[in-house]
């Protein structure tokens, strides 16, 4: 039987919703409150990705104003190479690339030959993989052990040279070839360095720290008197001074150095493709490498680089496997081979010899150990040499590439357009058609609106002392501000002629232009905690309280509900039990009531 008190069922009030609702319902305050701090937390979120957007549009303005100004890295010193009159019109006679070093001009090349790598073969072998039946140990790629010779020294500077006992982890030994110890007073402070038959610095290890290797000048002072080990395979013995300045070819000591090869065991049972595995899986000294391949039962060894320094090394140590023919080995080595360290007498067919390039350059003569990668002829380009004959020449013409000059103005253009359009929309308050008025996201905040106008002016106002020839603003060149405040190329025939008759004057413009946009945008991105770093960290603290206050609020919250869970549970007690005494003396009044009738 479910009774009434005060109007209400009990079992109504009783419920387990009933008390949900009324918690919910008392609860409802705290919960407005919560929601209005999760709001704020929204908003500043919000601005905060404001700030970020536009620090990114900021920086990357910056980035682009910092390329067309003046500077190694500034577009106006890049170039570009046109290759023309090429005397093959079915073939590629060069490629080249030029760096903003290039100095232009024009330069006509000529190519006799191309470098091509030392190549031998070995007798033809019935099977391939089945086994030889040879046994033997034979070296490539070098000497059985390292070694010097042609020693030049200087005295009281470099008094010897030697070999070392292993090379250091990491590294790879020396290739064999001529190498020079470069020395030079700096003033006051006496250094080398290691070079090779071409003037190229060559990574050796650290005087101060042997664990690390450097191709640049080091103290003679910290070796002086020692035996000084490269860690890739050459040692040099200083003298104590007073020392001698030299370079390579004007007074520098030098050596011949041979490096240690790889040495290959054969054994009865291995078959021609077992010893090309281990030929080609061996470690070689740098530019030693060689390269072994099976062509119709032939064991063709291949120089990994041409050149006629990079020529193939190959002796028996023990055994006939190189030089002995037929069953007794693979012929690969003519008669009186065995342990001749020179190719052009030793092996027993050569199928290319080693070459070096040999082409002209506007006229003068050059040779070269490679084809490609040539950045030392003519300064600032790396050639490529793809042809060979009386058919292999062509014009290489380098001059200002005005063509990247160009993208990177419509890039700057295109980013400068996008800042103004950001910062207009987020600055602005606009009116709408019911009377009320819509506020940007920085409208509070008058130092952006003020940058608006900062920039802009700066690209309009003219610029002052510059040559008298040069231009002093955008529009002179086609650059010009169209009615919706866009910078565009108005006039692309203008900046044209200006970048082909005046390149010069453009660059010290835009340098003069670039100045501006630098200093404006200076205090927003380029100093140490900058102006955005400073509003994004501050509201990143005001997004970390509120958390923090969120944080507590619900704590309180989840309290406040457990005490009011607790309350109402207790009265609902008080109910109940109320409920039951009311039922208990409801039914005693009931039965004395029929006992009495």
């Amino acid at each position: 039987m479910v009774s009434t008190i005060w109007g209400f069922s009990s079992a109504s009030i009783l419920s387990v919703d009933y008390l949900d609702a009324l918690v919910t319902q008392a609860m409802a305050y705290y919960q407005r409150s919560y929601e209005l701090i999760q709001a704020q937390r929204d908003q500043l979120n919000t601005t905060r990705s404001l700030y970020t957007e536009l620090q990114t549009k900021l920086n990357s303005l910056d980035s682009l104003a910092e390329s067309l100004a003046a500077g190694s890295a500034s577009v106006f010193n890049n170039k570009t190479v046109t290759i023309s009159n090429t005397g093959s019109s079915d073939t590629d006679v060069v490629t080249a690339t030029a760096s903003s070093s290039a100095v232009t001009g024009t330069y006509s090349i000529s190519i006799q030959t191309l470098a091509k790598a030392h190549r031998v073969q070995s007798e033809q072998q019935l099977y391939i993989d089945q086994p030889l039946g040879l046994s033997g140990t034979f070296v490539i790629g070098g000497l059985e052990n390292r070694a010097v010779s042609n020693k030049s020294i200087v005295a009281n500077t470099v008094d010897d040279f030697g070999v070392g006992s292993a090379i250091a982890s990491g590294q790879k030994e020396l290739g064999s070839g001529t190498y020079y110890v470069e020395v030079r007073d700096n003033n006051g402070t006496w250094e080398f360095r290691l070079v090779d038959e071409d003037g190229h610095a060559i990574s050796i290890a650290d005087v101060n720290d042997a664990s690390n290797f450097t191709s640049g000048w080091q103290s003679l002072d910290a070796v002086a008197g020692q035996t000084y080990d490269t860690g890739r395979g050459l040692t040099i013995t200083f003298g104590s001074g007073s020392y001698t300045a030299g370079t390579r070819g004007n007074g520098a000591a030098s050596v011949r150095y041979d490096a240690q090869g790889v040495i290959v065991t054969v054994e009865t049972d291995d078959t021609l493709v077992d010893i090309a595995s281990a030929i080609n899986n061996g470690t070689y000294a740098e530019g030693n490498e060689v390269t072994a391949t099976i062509v119709d039962g032939y064991l063709v060894l291949t120089a990994a680089n041409t050149g006629t320094r990079h020529q193939l090394i190959a002796s028996d140590i023990t055994g006939t496997v190189l030089s002995g023919s037929g069953s007794n080995g693979l012929g690969i080595l003519g008669d009186g081979g065995t342990g001749d360290v020179d190719p052009s007498d030793g092996f027993k067919v050569t199928l290319q010899q080693a070459v070096d390039a040999s082409f002209t350059v506007n006229g003068i003569s050059i040779t070269r150990q490679s084809n490609t990668g040539l950045t030392d002829v003519i300064s600032g380009v790396t050639l490529n040499l793809l042809a060979e004959g009386n058919d292999a020449t062509a014009d290489l013409t380098v001059e200002s590439d005005t063509e990247s000059i160009t993208n990177a103005i419509n890039d700057f253009l295109s980013q400068f357009n996008d800042l103004m359009s950001y910062l207009k929309a987020q600055t602005d308050t606009v009116s709408t058609a019911s009377g009320t008025y819509t506020r940007g996201g920085l409208a509070s905040e008058p130092t952006f609106y003020r940058l608006r106008l900062s920039l802009i002016s700066d690209l309009i106002s003219p610029v002052d002392g510059l040559s008298a020839d040069d231009p002093t603003s955008l529009s002179q060149i086609g650059i010009t501000f169209d009615a919706d405040l866009n910078l565009v190329i108005s006039d692309s025939a203008a900046l044209d002629q200006a970048l082909a008759s005046n390149l010069q004057g453009v660059a010290n413009l835009f340098d003069a232009l670039m100045d501006r946009i630098a200093s404006r945008l200076d205090p927003f991105t380029r100093t140490v905690n900058s102006l955005m770093d400073q509003l994004i960290a501050n509201i990143d603290d005001q997004i970390e309280d509120v958390n923090d206050s969120l944080a507590r609020m619900q704590e309180r919250m989840q309290l406040q509900e457990a005490s009011l869970r607790a309350q109402y549970a207790a009265l609902f007690e008080q109910i109940y039990a109320a409920n039951a005494t009311q039922f208990t003396l409801g039914s005693a009044l009931f039965g004395t009531l029929n006992r009495m009738a």
